[in-house]
């Protein structure tokens, strides 16, 4: 679990050339629900690609992609 603006690096078990910084920006409750905002840096190979996503806990607590930018 990481706090706001704590950096974590995703590596793809099954393809060697993608990684992934992930940093959470914000928790919020919407509609009374926990949801969070975050910034993705995905590499592929040598190409890198910034999204920021809002996610929301579904009812098993898992986070679910509600909307990426």
């Amino acid at each position: 679990k990481n706090e706001n603006q704590e950096k974590a690096v995703w590596s793809s078990k099954s393809d060697k050339n993608k990684t992934a910084i992930i940093t959470p920006l914000t928790n919020y409750e919407l509609e009374g629900t926990t949801c969070r905002d975050f910034k993705k840096i995905v590499k592929v190979n040598e190409k890198s690609v910034e999204e920021l996503s809002k996610v929301c806990r579904d009812e098993s607590g898992n986070w679910k992609v509600i909307e990426t930018l």
